[in-house]
């Protein structure tokens, strides 16, 4: 009989847990990815992040239009219980990818909070999108209107004992204007370690592409760093890859 009870009380604890995930899920504003970037609009992505700055804790989630679109195929249209099986699992193992924007977005923020960035606040939605396409990389790559990339180490021994490092992939379009800014021939002149500090390049470039790789690494790479040092600009040397 105590079984019995105890396990009705599982259910209903589940049930309950299930139906809270549910009404969350639903009050949750939505940002939505397709093709690998975030389609919201800037406008939107304000509304989250200024909150978010100031230490609120909003209730949003990432949606890729492109895995909704799947599992409503999979679901609807494909009869062979294989195929619809193997779609289902794919998306399900992308909702990884999610958690990662989300994760991404509000470490923006905090990193904006505490003061590891001196942009203006009209910056974060770029870092945020840039962020998002290093996380689907390889949909944002197959691309045609994806630009030609230089990647750069960006790499520091002030962290932690050792060297750590992170590659962070510049346009070529922009490359020229690090070289400019340094006043050197070329970008082969930034070889010497330890030369050349994040700080040095032009602040477009730092936020537009050094900061997201950063987040991007300390999320994934980096998790057992939990030194403050990790996210100060100046601890990071840069250099050609």
């Amino acid at each position: 009989m105590l079984t019995s009870f105890s396990g009705l009380v599982f259910s209903e604890s589940r049930i309950k847990s299930i139906v809270r995930g549910k009404f969350r899920d639903r009050l949750a504003k939505k940002i939505s990815v397709s093709g690998g970037l975030v389609v919201t609009c800037d406008k939107e992505l304000m509304k989250l992040i200024r909150p978010l700055c100031l230490g609120e804790n909003l209730l949003f989630k990432f949606v890729n239009e492109d895995d909704i679109e799947l599992e409503r195929h999979a679901k609807k249209k494909v009869n062979d219980d294989n195929t619809k099986h193997h779609l289902l699992i794919r998306v399900q193992r992308r909702k990884v990818k999610l958690d990662l924007c989300e994760q991404g977005l509000r470490k923006i923020a905090e990193l904006y909070r505490e003061g590891h960035m001196q942009c203006g606040i009209d910056n974060l939605p770029s870092i945020v999108r840039k962020f998002v396409s290093i996380i689907y990389s390889s949909a944002v790559k197959s691309s045609p209107e994806k630009r030609s990339e230089r990647p750069f180490d960006v790499y520091s021994n002030s962290v932690v004992k050792g060297e750590i490092s992170f590659i962070a992939d510049i346009p070529d379009s922009e490359v020229g204007k690090i070289v400019e800014v340094l006043g050197i021939g070329s970008v082969q002149d930034m070889c010497l370690p330890y030369m050349y500090s994040v700080l040095q390049i032009p602040e477009s470039i730092l936020y537009d592409y050094i900061i997201p790789a950063q987040v991007f690494a300390g999320l994934t790479k980096f998790t057992s760093i939990k030194s403050n040092n990790f996210w100060s600009l100046h601890n990071w040397a840069i250099g050609p890859h």
